[in-house]
């Protein structure tokens, strides 16, 4: 078992790209919650709002004639190599001339640099990814410099508050041992989670993240709920982790039968034949990673285009490809990458942040979830 200090030092990080969301038949796979109101972080590219595809397309042209001129653009970003690289080259291909510089950091530290940075009024970041846990003090702070992301043909759905742009989701789910839990105990729902078979044989994200679902999806009991599930999987005694990853061979391993994970990390895993499955229990919470470019940015025309290029149809094929993406619709052309499919084929739906008030929400939540989980240091 990790110790407990890590929890509140990795708290900041919780949501900072975990990479890294089984089920019957293919319903849509959002939220009720999500479906009242069009999420910022959807799997499905909608049409430019402003202006038709070809006042669209021009503008894109224009931006790319300056990126070109500005020759390349500074990526911060938590994404590892495996998700990035294909990015990269996918991009560079797109549009010769831009050369991308990358630097791998946590959300968290990303938007630190960001502002250090700016109070120094010397800015050497062009795109910065942020993570949910990071939103409110990314836009209160005045981070992002201001882009009329429609204009370059962005779709709605992917801008949140006009300002960031939403080109990577990771849905956090639950996974088990084949070899070690029957068919029959595999849990169904939530509540299946805290049945006492359990009892020592749990790994879990002491940091909480993966409860931040009934935030996202309100309908299924609120964070009253979760919280309530925190103290009842506190009581089976649990293998606390500070990482998904450090959770994933504990479950390989068979020394914990069934444990959170992110999606991204399973379907990796299972590639290299390890024998786990995924949960089928619905809805689970999907984080987003939007990027925006920080005021200042010293190739805005460069960022633009490279992070109008994530966005894009083209850009999410490349995403869908390296794992990542949580399916909205499971009829839709969003249905295309191994993501979409683990979670149609399951029956899954994915629950994400879609207000304010649910950033606003989760850092007091995730402490409270913490404290029920027995991992807080109240440091």
């Amino acid at each position: 078992m990790t110790s407990k200090a890590l929890f509140t030092a990795l708290l900041a990080l919780a949501l900072a790209g975990c990479g890294g969301a089984s089920q019957p038949a293919p319903s849509p796979a959002s939220s009720p919650a999500a479906a009242a109101k069009p999420p910022a972080s959807a799997a499905v590219s909608a049409k430019p709002a402003s202006g038709d595809a070809g006042t669209a397309k021009a503008a894109l042209d224009e931006v790319y004639q300056k990126a070109k001129a500005e020759g390349q653009v500074n990526w911060y970003s938590s994404s590892a190599d495996s998700i990035a690289a294909p990015l990269v080259e996918a991009f560079q291909k797109t549009y010769p001339g831009v050369k991308i510089e990358r630097t791998v950091k946590p959300a968290p530290q990303v938007m630190t640099d960001v502002q250090v940075q700016q109070a120094a009024k010397k800015v050497t970041i062009d795109v910065a990814q942020s993570a949910d846990l990071n939103i409110i003090d990314t836009l209160s702070g005045k981070l992002p410099m201001p882009v009329d992301w429609a204009k370059i043909g962005v779709a709605p759905d992917r801008i949140f508050e006009g300002q960031l742009v939403n080109y990577l989701d990771s849905p956090f789910l639950w996974i088990y041992n084949k070899e070690k839990v029957p068919a029959d105990q595999v849990p169904k729902t939530w509540d299946d989670y805290v049945n006492p078979r359990w009892q020592g044989k749990l790994a879990l994200d002491g940091r909480g993240t993966f409860l931040a679902t009934f935030i996202a999806a309100p309908e299924i009991g609120g964070a009253d709920k979760g919280l309530d599930l925190a103290k009842k999987l506190a009581d089976l005694k649990p293998i606390y982790q500070a990482s998904f990853t450090a959770i994933e061979p504990i479950v390989i391993s068979g020394e914990a039968v069934i444990g959170n994970d992110a999606l991204s990390n399973v379907l990796a895993a299972q590639k290299k034949g390890a024998p786990i499955d995924i949960v089928p229990v619905s809805p689970v919470y999907t984080q987003r990673s939007p990027a925006y470019v920080p005021a200042g940015a010293p190739h805005p025309a460069a960022a633009q285009l490279l992070i109008a290029w994530l966005a894009s149809p083209e850009g999410q094929q490349v995403v869908a490809s390296t794992g990542y993406g949580a399916a909205l619709s499971c009829t839709g052309p969003d249905q295309q990458g191994p993501a979409a499919q683990a979670m149609c084929t399951r029956g899954m739906k994915s629950a994400m942040f879609t207000q304010m008030s649910h950033f606003q929400q989760l850092a007091d939540y995730l402490t409270q979830v913490q404290k029920n989980l027995g991992t807080y240091t109240g440091k």
